[in-house]
């Protein structure tokens, strides 16, 4: 359950583009060098944990095993604050797209800018670098639109598993 956000078919399973998601650095750069690179273990007398070196298989494992106990986190939060009595989704994302500016924060034309993630962050005095905020809104923003409406914040801040 916990890579949820990753499976975009939503059928349950990792495919190849979805792994990729998970795994390649979010830099373009990066990732292109990584896509690039030729495989050299693909025959077939090879098992398949033996297509890396030991020290690459133990920065997979590292990889994965951050990635799924980062969901998990998040998830035991998203859970504590649909429990929360006095915590609104649409709230909070009003909260969020008003730091800013007086852009609509209701109805179809409200959104979410970075900006508005690291100033509201900033009033709680939590100062995201900009990596980290940016991080954040390619979550946030899984269509690439720019400006994450309320049905993208919804999606990303309710819990995945039963609360």
């Amino acid at each position: 359950m916990a890579l949820f956000r990753y499976d975009k078919d939503l059928d349950g399973r990792l495919n190849f583009d979805e792994f990729k998601s998970l795994i390649l650095p979010s830099d373009s750069n990066y990732s292109d060098l990584v896509m690039r690179r030729p495989a050299y273990c693909t025959y077939k007398d090879f098992a398949r944990m033996e297509f890396f070196l030991d020290t690459t298989s133990q920065k997979l494992k590292s990889c994965l095993q951050l990635v799924l106990n980062t969901e998990m986190r998040c998830e035991r939060v998203r859970q504590d604050l649909a429990r929360d009595k006095n915590f609104d989704l649409e709230k909070a994302f009003t909260a969020v797209a008003l730091s800013v500016d007086d852009k609509p924060t209701t109805g179809d034309g409200a959104a979410v800018t970075k900006d508005d993630i690291s100033s509201f962050l900033i009033s709680k005095n939590f100062a995201a670098t900009q990596r980290q905020v940016a991080l954040f809104f390619m979550r946030l923003d899984k269509y690439g639109t720019g400006e994450p409406k309320l049905q993208d914040w919804k999606s990303e801040m309710t819990p995945r598993t039963e609360v």
